[in-house]
């Protein structure tokens, strides 16, 4: 029973892990800019093209043409 519920809390340990990486991740393309928000401030502004990394829960990001 010990080794059943350890495995499935570290199965949604993983999955939680999984779901916040990927949360975290802003793809910026060409012709395109990420603009960062934290808490509503304007933090950052990406106008590369390309995989960058954001704080999940905290930071939004909105994409302008």
């Amino acid at each position: 029973m010990k080794k059943t519920l350890v495995k499935w809390l570290a199965a949604v340990a993983a999955l939680a892990a999984v779901v916040l990486v990927a949360d975290s991740m802003v793809i910026t393309h060409e012709n395109e800019y990420s603009v960062i928000r934290q808490f509503g401030k304007v933090v950052d502004v990406r106008s590369t093209p390309g995989v960058s990394l954001r704080m999940p829960l905290v930071q939004t990001v909105t994409k302008v043409p």
